[in-house]
């Protein structure tokens, strides 16, 4: 298994594979949509031979806590192909993103998405419950401090990128 940067060549495997495990088209027209916007911070994909059998994906996220500007992240949509999910591969694709993505020194990833899944990793619905969003009411809303303190659980606002609405 290996994780890199996604290519033009993987493109249309990712946006089969998006619509295989979202079991529609709305995550593939997403992707579409951040890449005509220029919206793209990272993508990943996860080969297994040559193979796309996962992706991650990051966007801008215009985040204020307490006023104030954090360089936050999106995370979506990540998904691994049917068939070999259960395996590990979300999970190094996770890995993966939060390393890059504190190497490039964003300070917070927020993230829709499973609750089971997503605070192995540190995300937590209370570090993000206080953003006004149109999401923060869920439990699925999550944020990842990658810069201590940068989020914590603080009113703030958070718009994602265009393509999103």
């Amino acid at each position: 298994m290996n994780i890199s940067p996604e290519l033009p060549v993987h493109r249309p495997a990712v946006l089969e594979l998006n619509r295989l495990a979202f079991k529609g088209d709305e995550e593939s027209r997403l992707i579409k949509n951040l890449a005509r916007d220029n919206s793209i911070l990272a993508s990943f994909v996860a080969l297994d031979g040559g193979e796309v059998v996962g992706h991650i994906l990051f966007s801008p996220l215009h985040l204020t806590v307490n006023g104030k500007r954090i360089d936050a992240v999106a995370l979506a949509p990540m998904c691994v192909v049917p068939s070999r999910q259960k395996q590990g591969i979300g999970t190094l694709l996770v890995e993966h993103g939060i390393e890059a993505m504190k190497s490039a020194a964003h300070d917070a990833i927020i993230v829709l998405g499973h609750v089971d899944f997503y605070p192995r990793f540190g995300f937590r619905h209370d570090l993000a419950r206080n953003l006004a969003c149109a999401f923060n009411q869920y439990e699925a809303f999550m944020g990842l401090e990658l810069r201590a303190g940068s989020l914590g659980g603080k009113p703030g606002t958070c718009t994602y990128a265009r393509a999103f609405a």
